[in-house]
């Protein structure tokens, strides 16, 4: 019986190991980032103070900032990388349209702050890309202000 024990467990364990698989990639963790604050008020009949309110937001961003160690792009800054590039080169294009110009200066200073937010902490190319539009629309705006001002100065 033990020699029988012993011939059988050996194979039991082969069969029963799931097989390795290392090249699955590990994903975000799912932690109820998700909750807002009145969802949870709602479901334990609790009213938050403003403090309590702070923690959850602050808790919320840290979770947010662990599911996302590598520098991953968040869908959230996904869309504003994407964003920030319509508005960016949009800006460019309306920059040389006579009248509507100054328009572009708007669309600029858009897609360059949508393009801080959605760079930090990885390497979004439409946030960068977004970024450099929106940074070159701004620096011909204050060109061109510059140009025409200084065309103004020696009108006679």
């Amino acid at each position: 019986m033990l020699l029988m024990s012993t011939l059988l467990q050996p194979a039991f364990a082969f069969v029963a190991m799931p097989p390795v698989q290392n090249d699955i990639k590990p994903k975000p963790i799912a932690l109820p980032v998700k909750i807002t604050v009145k969802d949870w008020e709602q479901a334990t009949s609790k009213h938050l103070n403003f403090l309590q309110r702070l923690e959850w937001k602050l808790a919320q961003k840290r979770i947010n900032k662990l599911s996302y160690p590598n520098g991953d792009i968040t869908e959230k800054q996904r869309k504003l990388g994407k964003l920030s590039m319509t508005l960016g080169i949009a800006g460019l294009v309306l920059l040389f349209v006579p009248y509507i110009g100054i328009a572009g200066l708007g669309l600029g200073i858009a897609a360059f702050i949508l393009g801080l937010k959605s760079v930090k902490g990885n390497s979004n190319t439409p946030g960068i890309i977004g970024l450099i539009a929106g940074s070159l629309t701004l620096l011909l705006t204050v060109a061109a202000v510059i140009a025409v001002a200084a065309f103004l100065s020696n009108w006679h």
